[in-house]
């Protein structure tokens, strides 16, 4: 494999992907979107690799790489959006907390709802949103980049 391409078609798709991602705001586009990512890099580097053969196991690389530099993409732009509309998205996630608290009939859900708002809680929420979108990343970039190669090795 040629890394300066596949690095080359992997940035290009991880940036239309993440694009993509922001622009689009329904949550199960994302099944669809991040492993047409992967497959994109794919297309692109078999396309611009003089004709190279690309296997499964090759396009799951490159799809994992595109995966990588989406996931740092797109956590840049929440995290510029964080830091610049901090208050909103604290308000909707504690209102969204309150009311899965309020149609819970279990008493101690109260109790839980609080331990979650507080610094702490949000910092945990956070950190684990951020570890478990970086896996969706890269499993599905991954999953799309196999596909795309083993279409790639059908279809020179």
């Amino acid at each position: 494999m040629q890394w300066p391409a596949a690095i080359r078609s992997c940035l290009i798709a991880a940036a239309v992907l993440t694009f993509f991602n922001t622009i689009i705001g329904v949550p199960l586009a994302v099944l669809i979107i991040i492993p047409a990512g992967g497959w994109l890099a794919v297309y692109l580097y078999s396309r611009g690799s003089g004709g190279r053969p690309v296997n499964a196991g090759m396009g799951a690389r490159i799809g994992a790489v595109t995966g990588l530099f989406a996931y740092a993409l797109y956590l840049l732009i929440m995290v510029v959006v964080m830091v610049f509309q901090r208050g909103r998205l604290l308000d909707e996630v504690r209102n969204a907390m309150r009311q899965a608290a309020a149609q819970n009939p279990n008493p101690q859900a109260q109790q839980i709802v609080e331990k979650m708002m507080s610094p702490e809680g949000i910092a945990v929420m956070v950190t684990l949103s951020a570890i478990f979108l970086f896996f969706i990343f890269l499993v599905l970039c991954s999953i799309g980049g196999a596909i795309g190669g083993s279409l790639a090795k059908k279809n020179p």
